[in-house]
Protein backbone atom coordinates (compact mmCIF):
# COMPACT_ATOMS: atom_id res chain seq x y z
CA UNK A 1 0.00 0.00 0.00
CA UNK A 2 3.17 2.26 0.51
CA UNK A 3 4.24 1.55 -2.13
CA UNK A 4 1.05 2.67 -4.49
CA UNK A 5 0.68 5.81 -2.33
CA UNK A 6 4.70 6.96 -3.44
CA UNK A 7 3.47 5.99 -7.00
CA UNK A 8 0.31 8.50 -6.93
CA UNK A 9 2.51 11.12 -5.15
CA UNK A 10 5.46 10.94 -8.18
CA UNK A 11 2.62 11.07 -10.66
CA UNK A 12 1.74 14.49 -9.37
CA UNK A 13 5.36 15.65 -9.05
CA UNK A 14 6.78 18.28 -11.09
CA UNK A 15 9.86 17.17 -13.29
CA UNK A 16 13.00 18.73 -11.70
CA UNK A 17 11.68 19.83 -8.76
CA UNK A 18 13.55 17.92 -5.41
CA UNK A 19 11.77 16.33 -2.51
CA UNK A 20 12.86 15.40 1.02
CA UNK A 21 12.06 12.08 1.92
CA UNK A 22 10.28 12.37 5.21
CA UNK A 23 9.85 8.57 6.08
CA UNK A 24 11.03 5.77 8.11
CA UNK A 25 9.61 3.13 5.66
CA UNK A 26 12.55 0.98 4.31
CA UNK A 27 10.38 -0.11 1.78
CA UNK A 28 9.70 3.37 0.37
CA UNK A 29 13.47 3.79 0.56
CA UNK A 30 14.44 0.84 -1.02
CA UNK A 31 12.23 1.53 -3.71
CA UNK A 32 12.81 5.07 -4.45
CA UNK A 33 16.97 3.45 -4.90
CA UNK A 34 15.04 0.89 -7.03
CA UNK A 35 13.55 3.76 -9.43
CA UNK A 36 16.97 5.56 -8.89
CA UNK A 37 19.14 2.83 -10.66
CA UNK A 38 16.33 2.39 -13.18
CA UNK A 39 17.29 5.79 -14.39
CA UNK A 40 13.47 7.16 -13.23
CA UNK A 41 14.34 9.12 -10.37
CA UNK A 42 17.50 10.83 -9.30
CA UNK A 43 19.30 10.96 -5.67
CA UNK A 44 21.54 13.52 -4.21
CA UNK A 45 23.38 10.71 -2.28
CA UNK A 46 21.74 7.03 -2.68
CA UNK A 47 23.36 5.58 0.65
CA UNK A 48 21.84 8.51 2.72
CA UNK A 49 18.33 7.79 4.01
CA UNK A 50 17.18 10.84 4.00
CA UNK A 51 18.57 11.97 0.64
CA UNK A 52 16.43 14.53 -1.74
CA UNK A 53 15.35 12.82 -4.49
CA UNK A 54 14.09 14.67 -8.05
CA UNK A 55 11.28 12.91 -10.47
CA UNK A 56 12.51 12.64 -13.75
CA UNK A 57 10.96 13.18 -17.50
CA UNK A 58 11.01 10.13 -18.33
CA UNK A 59 9.40 8.76 -14.68
CA UNK A 60 6.44 11.37 -15.48
CA UNK A 61 6.08 9.64 -19.30
CA UNK A 62 5.66 6.19 -17.71
CA UNK A 63 3.09 7.14 -15.35
CA UNK A 64 1.32 9.99 -17.01
CA UNK A 65 0.89 7.78 -20.34
CA UNK A 66 -2.46 5.97 -20.68
CA UNK A 67 -2.22 2.48 -22.45
CA UNK A 68 -4.27 3.95 -25.63
CA UNK A 69 -1.58 6.58 -25.93
CA UNK A 70 1.76 4.26 -25.30
CA UNK A 71 -0.10 1.39 -27.90
CA UNK A 72 -0.76 4.05 -30.36
CA UNK A 73 3.01 5.18 -30.05
CA UNK A 74 4.36 1.88 -30.74
CA UNK A 75 2.27 1.47 -33.82
CA UNK A 76 3.61 4.09 -35.15
CA UNK A 77 7.44 2.82 -34.64
CA UNK A 78 8.44 0.19 -37.55
CA UNK A 79 9.67 -3.09 -36.29
CA UNK A 80 13.36 -1.57 -36.21
CA UNK A 81 13.14 1.02 -33.95
CA UNK A 82 10.74 -0.99 -31.69
CA UNK A 83 13.86 -3.01 -31.19
CA UNK A 84 16.34 -0.02 -30.65
CA UNK A 85 15.90 2.25 -28.13
CA UNK A 86 19.40 4.30 -25.98
CA UNK A 87 19.16 6.77 -23.40
CA UNK A 88 23.04 7.79 -22.19
CA UNK A 89 22.72 10.03 -19.17
CA UNK A 90 25.63 12.83 -19.16
CA UNK A 91 27.25 10.59 -16.09
CA UNK A 92 27.73 7.55 -19.09
CA UNK A 93 24.80 5.68 -17.21
CA UNK A 94 23.19 3.49 -20.05
CA UNK A 95 19.92 2.67 -20.65
CA UNK A 96 18.78 0.60 -23.70
CA UNK A 97 15.30 -1.02 -23.98
CA UNK A 98 15.78 -4.17 -26.55
CA UNK A 99 14.32 -7.19 -26.62
CA UNK A 100 17.27 -8.66 -28.95
CA UNK A 101 20.10 -9.80 -27.52
CA UNK A 102 22.65 -9.72 -30.60
CA UNK A 103 22.14 -5.80 -29.07
CA UNK A 104 22.25 -6.28 -25.86
CA UNK A 105 25.84 -8.42 -26.61
CA UNK A 106 26.65 -5.58 -28.82
CA UNK A 107 26.54 -3.01 -25.61
CA UNK A 108 27.68 -4.90 -23.93
CA UNK A 109 31.24 -4.48 -25.44
CA UNK A 110 31.45 -1.08 -24.96
CA UNK A 111 29.86 -0.69 -21.56
CA UNK A 112 29.95 -2.70 -18.06
CA UNK A 113 26.45 -3.56 -17.21
CA UNK A 114 24.83 -3.40 -13.94
CA UNK A 115 21.56 -4.94 -14.93
CA UNK A 116 19.55 -6.92 -17.13
CA UNK A 117 15.72 -7.17 -17.58
CA UNK A 118 13.97 -8.88 -20.19
CA UNK A 119 13.88 -5.19 -22.50
CA UNK A 120 15.79 -3.12 -20.63
CA UNK A 121 19.64 -3.09 -20.09
CA UNK A 122 21.24 -0.57 -17.78
CA UNK A 123 25.09 -0.16 -17.73
CA UNK A 124 28.02 2.52 -17.47
CA UNK A 125 30.37 3.67 -20.44
CA UNK A 126 33.81 3.31 -18.82
CA UNK A 127 36.91 4.50 -19.80
CA UNK A 128 38.19 0.38 -19.33
CA UNK A 129 35.10 -0.75 -21.94
CA UNK A 130 36.04 1.77 -24.38
CA UNK A 131 39.23 0.62 -24.74
CA UNK A 132 38.68 -2.76 -24.74
CA UNK A 133 35.87 -2.51 -27.72
CA UNK A 134 38.92 -0.31 -29.60
CA UNK A 135 41.70 -3.00 -29.19
CA UNK A 136 39.04 -5.20 -30.84
CA UNK A 137 38.99 -2.77 -33.23
CA UNK A 138 35.07 -1.81 -32.59
CA UNK A 139 34.55 2.19 -33.83
CA UNK A 140 32.15 4.39 -34.26
CA UNK A 141 32.44 3.86 -38.11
Amino acid sequence: MQVLQLIFNLTLAESGQWFKLKTDSELIRATLVDLHHLGLITMKRVSDPSSKFCVNTLLKTFLNATGNEADGANDMLDPVQKQKFIIVESNFKVYAYTDSRLYQAILRLFMREDYRFPNLVVGMLTRESCNEAFRKKISAQ
